[in-house]
Order: C-alpha cells, then structure tokens, then sequence
C-alpha cells in the first residue's frame, strides 16, 4: 500500500470531489429560488429576533462558503484556468 495516492487517482479524486460540490451547490441554489417566496412571507414579514438571524445567517453564509470550499478545489485541479503551478 502506497503512502501517497498515484497522480491519475488523485486527480480522479479531486475531479470527483469537485463535480460533487458543483452539484450540491447547484442543488442549494435550486432550493434558494423555490423556497423564496416562503421565505419572505415567513421569515422578512416576522419580527426580527434570534431565530430569524440564525436562519437568515445560516441561509446565506452556506452558499459562500460552497463558492470558496470550490474556489480552493478548483484552484489544485489541472486543467481548469484557476490551477496554479509551483512558481
């Protein structure tokens, strides 16, 4: 057994794992455009206390950090205009 994953495995993993986070964050935007309008007639019209804030944190700090989780894997994956060499 190897101490370190072969390039072609690595880079079949980190691809994989990639495509995964595209699609859950795909998914999660999905769910931000149905739920909107159930959002604003609950949540927006409500008084603004410690379980709106939490909700409303918690809604939209999710997707940034999938943007930056992203960022970070596409910035070590070949092949895609974010990778970045030793230099």
């Amino acid at each position: 057994m190897e101490a370190f994953p072969s390039y072609p495995e690595d880079f079949m993993n980190t691809r994989t794992t990639v495509y995964t986070g595209f699609a859950s964050f795909t998914v999660l935007i999905w769910d931000h455009i149905v739920t909107f309008d159930d959002e604003v007639e609950c949540i927006w019209t409500s008084k603004m206390g410690p379980v709106v804030w939490l909700f409303l944190l918690n809604r939209y700090m999710t997707p940034l950090g999938f943007i930056v989780n992203l960022i970070a894997y596409m910035r070590f994956m070949p092949g895609t205009l974010m990778h970045r060499t030793g230099s």
